[in-house]
């Protein structure tokens, strides 16, 4: 088996990462993205044949004042347990950053294995929330981006369109040909706690459903927010928003690692 660093993948290899995330997502009933835009990779081969690959995006905030990467990591399921996801993230350590932080979607006995042999601590978790829209046909049409006395908005881009009003600002992105998704919610400091925050995400709504703002079609929006965000959970139920699914993400600090080796 062989290991390889990559900075950037070839074409061949985005191919082979993709089958490689693939199967994995198929096997744990997981849905990760596949990585093509990390920042670092590990990869291992067998035969030619790609068995694991570790993923580290290097992440702009920092962990109790230590530099941070994401890491996503995939191994073949009839490949797990020899070893090789050790034996991949002990040739990255020289290149990873002093604190590591694991996406976790579903955690099962081998995961919770690793994570507890890691010395992996559970920050929190990530929730996706949706909420269903209805368009209101006879209002429906108008593609003229006018906004309104309240609120008003400007395509930033081809698929985004940039929110703002006296109190917040926020970003839809057309996701899917039917989902929109919502980030960048944000209630200017000296207004939070007083109710705006609900007109604004309330009355962006509304502009959606009756087809005010140029976006059709769609029937669903969507967002991500921290668990530990309780006041913007919160807002986004109170407007009609729903856990769907949650992502948990784990801490471990490079100084605490101890024993990684290839035989286990």
């Amino acid at each position: 088996m062989d290991i390889f660093f990559r900075d950037m993948l070839s074409d061949n290899e985005k191919e082979e990462l993709q089958k490689l995330c693939n199967a994995c997502n198929l096997n744990d009933g997981t849905c990760f993205s596949v990585p093509y835009d990390a920042d670092i990779y590990g990869l291992m081969k067998d035969e030619g044949k790609l068995i694991c690959a570790i993923c580290a995006y290097h992440m702009g905030g920092r962990k109790d004042e230590m530099e941070t990467d994401e890491i996503y990591a995939f191994t073949l399921p009839e490949f797990r347990k020899k070893g090789c996801f050790y034996s991949v993230l002990s040739f990255l350590m020289p290149v990873l950053r002093d604190a590591l932080v694991f996406p976790v979607y579903k955690l099962n006995p081998g995961l919770l294995e690793i994570l507890d042999r890691l010395k992996a601590k559970k920050d929190y978790d990530e929730y996706f929330m949706e909420r269903e829209l209805t368009e209101n046909i006879e209002t429906a049409g108008s593609m003229e981006m006018s906004g309104t006395e309240n609120i008003k908005y400007e395509e930033a881009s081809e698929d985004e369109i940039f929110f703002s009003s006296r109190f917040c600002e926020c970003c839809i992105m057309k996701y899917s040909k039917d989902c929109l998704y919502l980030y960048g919610m944000l209630t200017y400091a000296r207004f939070q706690g007083k109710g705006h925050g609900f007109e604004f995400l309330s009355e962006l709504i509304r502009l959606i459903e009756t087809g005010k703002t140029g976006l059709h079609g769609f029937k669903r929006i969507i967002l991500q927010v921290s668990s530990e965000n309780i006041p913007a959970v919160k807002l986004y139920k109170k407007c009609g928003f729903s856990v769907k699914d949650s992502l948990s993400f784990y801490n471990v600090f490079k100084k605490d690692i101890r024993n990684i080796s290839s035989d286990k």
